[in-house]
């Protein structure tokens, strides 16, 4: 089990592509997004899902908000990230959000070399610190993999920005295929039906 997955406290109806906020059993902050019902075989997460959402948890990568665990509830099952405090930049005008800019794709490019894919590139993912560090937040749980779409959704981030212009040529980056990755296992929980994402050989 994924510490601080214990157990969570939900007030109000999840729905698909929708986030929400709750606490876990030890009253820690946390975010919630349910998966969606396709996504999910004989109730278990469909192989590929489970291994994108491994590879999530385990990305590389400083100013990305831990992925904790997927857990089973009484609305389904849910991916669980670390809660993170501060101003989303879809709070922002235009203008505001320009000095943000370089750091939000400098964010996604180093997330791109680990291989993976954001895959819901928006304001609203991106989180602005008291003291201005940017924290890129809630990848898609889904099979994403063309970093130019990511790239395209940066630019209209703020589209008089030419510092965020994207180049063609220089947008599309090879990623790791699926079996590149299979020393990594998706492991369910034994008990209370709560599941938790796990790397082979590890506690």
């Amino acid at each position: 089990m994924a510490d601080g997955a214990e157990q969570l406290i939900i007030r109000g109806v999840l729905q698909p592509g929708v986030t929400w906020r709750a606490r876990d059993g030890a009253g820690r902050r946390v975010v919630l997004k349910k998966i969606p019902e396709d996504c999910i075989r004989s109730g278990r997460l469909h192989p590929a899902i489970a291994l994108r959402l491994t590879r999530l948890r385990e990305a590389p990568m400083s100013g990305l908000a831990n992925l904790i665990g997927v857990q089973r509830c009484e609305v389904g099952v849910v991916v669980v990230s670390e809660f993170v405090p501060g101003r989303s930049m879809d709070e922002l005008t235009f203008a505001e959000r320009r000095p943000y800019l370089a750091e939000a794709r400098r964010l996604v490019e180093a997330f791109h070399r680990t291989g993976l894919v954001h895959g819901a590139i928006g304001p609203g993912n991106f989180i602005i610190s008291d003291t201005g560090r940017l924290t890129l937040i809630d990848p898609s749980p889904l099979l994403y993999d063309d970093p130019v779409a990511d790239m395209d959704a940066l630019v209209r981030l703020d589209p008089d920005d030419p510092g965020v212009a994207v180049e063609e040529s220089a947008a599309r980056l090879h990623l790791p295929t699926l079996a590149a990755a299979m020393g990594l296992v998706f492991i369910a929980a034994a008990g209370a039906a709560a599941w938790a994402l796990h790397v082979a050989g590890r506690s």
